[in-house]
């Protein structure tokens, strides 16, 4: 959509800066050293303090939000203001529907929500789905009741029901008065909705479960203007952090601004792991679902991205040498699930026949030695903590407490932080910053936790001098 007439003008001086949305005042003040501009969050434009000046900057497109953010020499951010500026119509749409719908749903009876906790891929990517779930519902206007796990499907993690056990939440058979709406994208909802609203089923008394079928409906939802912003403002959430700051994790809550990482390496070994194989490296996770995840060091021929993913440790490695040179006293840690996944894969009746077929030998002591080698990397690299596994619930807790008291972050698997940040995040006041490729619905996502997202598709150290130069010499 192309928003004409809406401009931001900023005025540079000696003194400070002005910024105006449309010449309306929004910020002023001094000590500006350099400002952003992102639309739909990502970063358009950037100028640094160069003396007098005043420009205008005309987007030529949003669909969401526009926001200006200005910093500090050494102080980091001081002001960040965000306006919403995007096509209006899908969410004008968007608000007609679930309020008929929510109306209809109250005349026949249905008088609150549950939220179904499902089997995802992790447990961040379950709560994101329970809290979409949510957030439509309130929409509707229905009444939270409580959180539902299935006794008869599980987890394929026990830890994960640990967890929601030591929430105060437990399996149960699913009671026959809650009714499930499955859905891809918004067109599903409002269609599974309809046939519920015309079914012969009487709702009275009744409870509505709507069930995103994965994650990709998140991201489908992002056209709804207010969505990535808002679909965490919901009553699921707010019992969720709550229960979550009572019982497990008290410290999340403190409104302090103490950091107990400046720089954290999150990297995603588990079943993506690239493992030396004889002179084959291999990703199980690629090699065992579509057959590619192959590189031949002998022949430099296959998959490359296997061998770029292979050699991420040497490049953290590299890139810690030069920070500690930069900032010899920077606290720097690691949060990683370790290779357990991958083994497991590799070892599998299915795997080891394939990689017999490929002449690739596959034993448990060769893949000992294989994850050995990757560990012997991470054991020299000099992090002060480093938060390893994931295959108990306490393990999962500190690589989440590792996560929101790092200062900055950076990422191999985006989906992961941006589940932790979003989900667990309860110290709104303590400003995160997080170097990742992020979709734009994941950025609104984090609008309201304080946490800045800059583009970035490998570990750079480039990227980060400018957040390194502004760490105190202790």
């Amino acid at each position: 959509m192309s928003n004409l007439g809406f401009y931001i003008t900023v005025q540079v001086s000696a003194s400070g800066l002005t910024v105006l949305f449309n010449g309306e005042l929004v910020q002023s003040g001094g000590g500006l050293y350099a400002i952003y501009i992102y639309v739909d969050g990502v970063r358009v434009f950037s100028s640094g303090y160069s003396g007098e000046r005043c420009f205008e900057y005309r987007p030529e497109k949003i669909e969401g939000w526009v926001e200006v953010v200005g910093f500090l020499r050494f102080g980091g951010r001081i002001f960040s203001r965000r306006v919403p500026v995007g096509d209006e119509n899908i969410s004008h749409e968007f608000e007609k529907r679930v309020t008929g719908f929510g109306d209809k749903l109250k005349r026949l009876g249905v008088s609150g929500y549950y939220v179904k906790i499902l089997e995802a891929s992790g447990f961040g990517d379950a709560l994101t789905l329970a809290n979409m779930s949510a957030y439509f519902c309130d929409c509707l206007g229905l009444q939270y009741n409580s959180v539902l796990i299935d006794v008869k499907n599980g987890f394929s993690r026990p830890h994960y029901l640990d967890l929601w056990q030591r929430l105060g939440v437990n399996p149960v058979e699913v009671n026959k008065n809650v009714q499930s709406v499955p859905f891809s994208n918004l067109d599903d909802l409002w269609e599974g909705i309809e046939r519920l609203c015309h079914s012969k089923v009487s709702l009275e008394g009744n409870f509505l479960c709507i069930i995103p079928k994965n994650v990709l409906a998140f991201e489908g939802c992002e056209k709804i203007g207010k969505f990535p912003r808002d679909f965490l403002l919901n009553s699921f959430n707010d019992w969720f952090l709550d229960r979550f700051t009572s019982r497990i994790l008290p410290s999340s809550n403190s409104a302090e601004e103490k950091y107990d990482i400046d720089l954290l390496f999150h990297v995603r070994l588990g079943d993506v792991g690239a493992l030396k194989l004889g002179h084959c490296l291999i990703n199980p996770f690629e090699f065992s679902r579509r057959g590619k995840g192959i590189y031949n060091t002998l022949e430099c021929t296959g998959d490359a991205n296997v061998l770029s993913d292979f050699g991420v440790l040497e490049k953290i490695e590299r890139l810690v040498v030069d920070i500690r040179m930069e900032v010899p006293d920077i606290r720097i840690g690691l949060v990683t699930d370790l290779y357990g996944d991958g083994v497991k894969i590799l070892l599998s009746e299915e795997i080891l026949r394939r990689l017999a077929c490929e002449g690739i030998g596959c034993s448990d002591s060769i893949v000992n030695d294989a994850v050995n080698d990757r560990l012997s990397v991470i054991r020299r690299i000099s992090f002060d903590t480093i938060v390893a596994g994931d295959s108990n619930s306490d393990e999962f807790i500190a690589a989440v407490s590792c996560i929101l008291k790092s200062k900055i972050i950076f990422s191999s698997a985006r989906t992961f932080i941006f589940n932790v940040l979003s989900n667990f995040k309860c110290n709104h006041g303590s400003y995160q910053k997080f170097y990742a490729n992020m979709r734009k619905s994941y950025v609104g996502a984090l609008s309201h936790k304080n946490v800045e997202i800059e583009d970035c598709r490998c570990f750079d150290l480039e990227a980060l001098k400018f957040d390194v130069d502004g760490f105190p010499k202790r």
